[in-house]
């Protein structure tokens, strides 16, 4: 479904971590991922204010990345290093800045519809 959605545009997967399962579909749907930030960097930096699904500023700076689709994967928070508490998945429809469009087994698709916001971390040549 995703390799064939038109246009160049960023997806994140949720829980928000490097997971090598993600850089495997990657290569399938060629679509741009948020993940995969390297400890340490700017970009980092931009993961750690975006990796709570549930905070309201989240979906806003997903999409001032460039983010269309949240990629939401309720049974990896059974086991990921990303979340406040294991094993509780976060409800998302409550997240008022995502609307659910698609729906996999394992995995629910929400589109970003949040106006942009800047991150709060600031790089080299921003502001």
């Amino acid at each position: 479904w995703l390799s064939k959605q038109e246009s160049d545009f960023i997806v994140a997967e949720y829980p928000l971590e490097n997971d090598v399962e993600y850089l495997f579909w990657q290569r399938i749907h060629q679509k741009r991922l948020v993940n995969g930030a390297l400890p340490g960097t700017h970009a980092d930096k931009v993961r750690k204010e975006i990796v709570d699904i549930l905070d309201p500023k989240t979906p806003g700076i997903l999409k001032h990345l460039g983010t269309k689709y949240v990629i939401f994967h309720p049974g990896k928070y059974a086991q990921s290093d990303e979340v406040k508490i294991i094993g509780e998945i976060p409800d998302v429809q409550k997240q008022l800045g995502l609307r659910r469009v698609k729906s996999f087994p394992g995995a629910r698709v929400y589109e970003v519809i949040a106006p942009p916001i800047k991150p709060e971390v600031i790089g080299e040549g921003e502001g």
